[in-house]
């Protein structure tokens, strides 16, 4: 955090000097961790900071309501969109203790995170444009006609991780696996994949959300298919991670879900 917090409390998406933005999904989920430090141990340092990040961000980013995706401070402007899974229903509603503002955050975040399912679809739009008051898709949507399936499994786990059900997709996911794999993309109307390229990450979320609505044997079943592209070699450097050992590509999103998806289900 010391590399990547400016002296006015953002902190920035990536580390280096020239980085000048943040990104509201990463703040939200420092903030949480941080709340839940403090609610575990007691240490106000946890809290105060917490509540520094969420005064930076919410005088910054936030307008009528709408939390903007994130704040360029070199130009002193933020981004007027979000993508869905930005906006962490959870941890607003934790800040409404400390800052009443967010309740309005919040209620405006939940119509758009409630609202955003494409027509006739289990999948989610990506962004939502404050401005124009529209639903954008994937920026590869036009060229493929595939729906990035971890942005969904994501912004479906902010509605779970507040205790909102979504049993549409939790449906399809179960239909989907009883043909015994998931993939990365999906054409969002004929719901058939688009792609023939499987996720770590899309297993480990859909376990997580699977797990979070209930379902247990379908968390555990994507669960599986997830262990399978773990490296087993005990010889390889890479042994234990998930990725492909033969080209060296690991990518740290995929291996951090997957090891919050193990974490939870070694819990439940």
């Amino acid at each position: 955090v010391k590399n990547l917090l400016t002296e006015d409390f953002f902190i920035k998406w990536r580390e280096g000097n020239d980085t000048f933005c943040n990104a509201s999904i990463d703040d939200l989920r420092i903030i949480g961790a941080l709340l839940e430090a403090y609610e575990k141990w007691g240490e106000e340092d946890y809290r105060n900071l917490a509540l520094h990040l969420q005064k930076s961000i919410y005088n910054a980013q936030v307008e009528d309501g709408n939390l903007y995706e994130f704040f360029d401070w070199k130009y002193n402007i933020p981004k007027t969109t979000t993508p869905l899974c930005y906006l962490n229903l959870k941890v607003m509603n934790k800040l409404q203790k400390y800052n009443k503002g967010w309740k309005k955050v919040y209620d405006r975040s939940f119509s758009i995170v409630a609202g955003g399912r494409m027509r006739g679809s289990p999948l989610f739009y990506k962004h939502f444009d404050f401005k124009q008051e529209k639903y954008l898709t994937d920026e590869e949507y036009r060229e493929s006609g595939g729906i990035c399936l971890v942005y969904t499994l994501y912004t479906a786990l902010c509605m779970a991780e507040a205790g909102i059900s979504d049993d549409e997709l939790l449906s399809w996911l179960g239909s989907e696996m009883e043909k015994g794999k998931i993939y990365a993309w999906y054409n969002p109307h004929s719901k058939e994949p688009s792609s023939d390229m499987e996720s770590t990450a899309v297993y480990a979320l859909g376990s997580i959300f699977a797990g979070l609505s209930g379902d247990k044997v379908l968390s555990q079943k994507l669960l599986d298919r997830m262990l399978e592209f773990m490296v087993t070699d005990e010889s390889s450097q890479y042994y234990g991670g998930f990725g492909n050992s033969e080209t060296g590509e690991f990518y740290s999103f995929d291996n951090l879900m997957a090891l919050k998806a193990l974490a939870l289900a070694e819990k439940n």
